[in-house]
């Protein structure tokens, strides 16, 4: 179960108990499982984070991009219940950072469905976006970027829509490498760009039953 390419277990000084809590996390827009391998090195041994890597990604860097979020989720949500098969943790859940927290709410609508109760999540740790139900297309900054398509552009107009972006460095120092991640940056702004809760789930509620912790920063868009 270990092997799957969507789940990664950190292994850091500290050992981690077998029934540690699992929390599936998910990564922002552009990001990767290693932006977990510190918080999971704080947290104590019953509590263990479980990078999730959506495919096209750094370590998928070879893998197809999912065309929506909720065909990313629906491969994550199988993932995890095939991982889950072969660990009994006290219980689940989930993390996710902007991006990572729509992917994060779709894996718990398709968990939740589930009828095995050790798949469903009791917790959603939110952070840096606003409820599913209240989107539609990209967010703040992120609706200049969805229109383009050249990569070189991308790269571009995304250092002029953020200025404090280290992208500007990297295009200057490493500008392959750059081109690599902005890649992954524009297929990650066209999932935010098709998603659309309502739209893709017509008549359908919402509502989850797991709880939602949301987290925000100053400057969150």
């Amino acid at each position: 179960s270990l092997k799957s390419p969507w789940i990664t277990e950190f292994k850091g000084p500290k050992q981690k108990d077998a029934n540690a809590y699992r929390i599936f996390s998910f990564a922002c827009a552009g990001g990767s499982i290693v932006d977990f391998r510190a918080l999971d090195v704080e947290l104590p041994s019953w509590i263990r984070i479980v990078g999730m890597e959506l495919p096209g990604h750094m370590t998928r860097i070879t893998d197809p991009y999912a065309n929506t979020i909720q065909e990313a989720a629906a491969g994550a949500a199988s993932a995890i219940e095939i991982y889950m098969r072969s660990v009994k943790p006290r219980g689940i859940a989930l993390l996710g950072h902007s991006l990572g927290t729509l992917v994060a709410y779709e894996v718990c609508r398709l968990l939740e469905a589930r009828q095995d109760p050790s798949l469903k999540p009791f917790m959603v740790f939110s952070c840096a976006t606003d409820p599913p139900h209240h989107r539609g297309g990209c967010p703040g900054r992120f609706s200049k970027l969805a229109a383009v398509t050249d990569v070189e552009e991308f790269i571009q107009k995304h250092i002029e829509v953020f200025p404090d972006s280290h992208l500007l460095e990297l295009w200057k120092q490493q500008p392959r490498f750059a081109i690599d991640f902005a890649k992954i940056l524009q297929s990650d702004v066209q999932l935010l760009s098709r998603y659309d809760v309502n739209a893709q789930n017509p008549g359908f509620s919402a509502k989850v039953n797991a709880k939602f912790v949301p987290f925000f920063g100053q400057g969150d868009d």
